[in-house]
């Protein structure tokens, strides 16, 4: 059990090691298959919704040349294109929802969402009594599906009526929106964890979920819950996540006074030493980056460093 008030927040860093991609494969997942000729099923989609093959490959252009790792930082910068922006996230999201190839329920070899499970594990009436807050800036679902199935293959002898209740007292914020709520978590908008090979409307209709702020947007209501568990926390951990300056300032790490009485903690895989420092003296070194973190992956990171 997860005895500590911890908020987790994670980045697309924190899906890849489900074969999500990060924001610069996005990206390029995004123009390749957006290319003229390349891949009928995503074209398909857009003709549906009745977007023109030359806006299509304006699009595609803009976004190849853009010079930014992230189509989220180009949408909000460019609204012209949110419809084609993130239709196209949303193809390129979905069709990576496939429990057996993310690797979520293999016995030869551990994961982090594995890990995590194995410390809020707990009794079923004990297990509201976690700590655990998660704020996530992924579309995906991958985190709450798989927990959701390790929790309720725990507890067989409960509903999954149950099993739902007793599972959302850990609060999941998608501070941008999420492909569609899991059929446990709702009565509406809902969806099994599966990709689309064939359900064309569905794509269609998830994608209306993504939310992209305009560069005047620094809150929304999902950020201001954000701030609530971030002011109740105990500790931060950053993981998966790409220190986006805007994404922070959102998150209000520009201003708000956490009294050096919450830690945090930040993974750095990739950084290098000098943009570990750019991100500490621009926030005032309130996110820390252990030195041993340095070459962990998001399960060594959890493993050494959090838990």
């Amino acid at each position: 059990m997860i005895k500590d008030n911890t908020v987790l927040i994670l980045g697309a860093g924190a899906s890849a090691d489900y074969n999500y991609p990060t924001g610069l494969k996005l990206k390029d997942d995004i123009v390749r298959n957006l290319a003229p000729g390349s891949n009928n099923y995503w074209l398909e989609i857009f003709d549906i919704v009745n977007i023109r093959r030359e806006e299509i490959q304006e699009f595609t252009k803009a976004l190849s040349h853009c010079g930014l790792d992230s189509i989220d930082t180009f949408l909000e910068r460019n609204p012209k294109y949110h419809k084609i922006g993130v239709l196209a996230i949303a193809i390129g999201i979905t069709r990576k929802e496939n429990a057996q190839e993310n690797g979520f329920f293999r016995t030869d070899r551990y994961n982090w969402y594995q890990y995590l499970y194995g410390k809020l594990d707990a009794p079923f009436d004990d297990f509201e009594n976690n700590r655990l807050s998660i704020i996530t800036f992924n579309y995906d679902r991958s985190l709450e599906h798989c927990l959701f199935t390790y929790f309720r293959n725990t507890h067989l002898n409960k509903s999954i009526e149950e099993c739902a209740q007793k599972f959302m007292t850990i609060p999941i914020i998608h501070v941008y929106g999420k492909l569609g709520n899991l059929p446990w978590q709702d009565n509406k908008d809902t969806r099994e964890y599966t990709n689309f090979s064939d359900e064309i409307q569905g794509v269609i209709d998830v994608s209306k979920n993504i939310k992209i702020l305009s560069e005047r947007d620094t809150i929304s209501e999902d950020f201001r819950k954000a701030h609530k568990l971030l002011f109740g926390a105990s500790k931060i951990i950053f993981m998966g996540f790409g220190y986006n300056e805007t994404n922070l300032i959102r998150l209000g790490f520009d201003h708000l006074d956490f009294g050096g009485r919450i830690k945090i903690l930040g993974s750095s895989y990739n950084l290098t030493p000098i943009q570990i420092d750019v991100i500490e003296n621009k926030f005032r070194r309130k996110i820390k980056f252990p030195e041993k973190s340095r070459f962990k992956k998001n399960l060594e990171f959890l493993q050494n460093i959090v838990f």
